[in-house]
């Protein structure tokens, strides 16, 4: 796919420095990484690329070296929420959003990873005391990102369900509203 580019950066329109360093990332960002960022360059970008190709998309003089950090990074974080949440957890614009507010692949996995154990809990809580739905997104934006509209409203979720079930002392009531298990001395 990028053969004429390979051979072009190895013959010399590419500083060795340039081309390590495109090695590199290559390498790091997505031969060593999950699988899923090679099903996310299929779905999301409409490229159909083996390890090769995409390991030569770094060594190409012509694409630019950030427009591809970022498309790696949106890939990462799609990955990194389809692996926790499930198939389909985010767009590319919303990965896109993420990764703008500089969102590493770290903080995708930790924090998707958080939101998929605490979120139905929260959600049911939120659902309950008649607040929005929090997503996965807002979770990780919060959590990660240091949103703190987000992470007041996680709170105050969080608290009401604390004080719903937490143990009431005194005197049973009867429906009627009468005292039951009281003695008067």
């Amino acid at each position: 796919m990028f053969e004429d580019d390979i051979v072009e950066a190895i013959g010399g329109d590419v500083s060795p420095q340039e081309f390590s360093e495109r090695l590199q990332t290559g390498y790091q960002n997505i031969v060593q990484n999950i699988p899923q960022v090679k099903e996310v360059y299929l779905r999301e970008f409409n490229l159909d690329l083996n390890e090769e190709s995409i390991f030569g998309m770094f060594i190409s003089p012509r694409l630019s070296t950030a427009v591809l950090e970022n498309q790696i990074r949106q890939s990462q974080i799609i990955a990194e929420a389809e692996t926790a949440i499930g198939t389909r957890a985010l767009t590319v614009e919303v990965a896109r959003g993420l990764q703008q507010q500089g969102l590493t692949q770290a903080q995708a996995r930790r924090g998707f990873q958080t939101a998929a154990t605490l979120l139905p809990g929260l959600s049911g809580g939120a659902e309950r005391f008649g607040r929005g739905p929090i997503t996965s997104t807002e979770f990780v934006e919060a959590t990660e990102l240091g949103r703190q509209d987000i992470a007041q409203q996680i709170r105050r979720v969080e608290s009401q369900i604390t004080s719903a079930s937490a143990a009431q002392a005194g005197a049973a009531r009867l429906r009627s509203g009468e005292v039951v298990g009281l003695e008067e001395i």
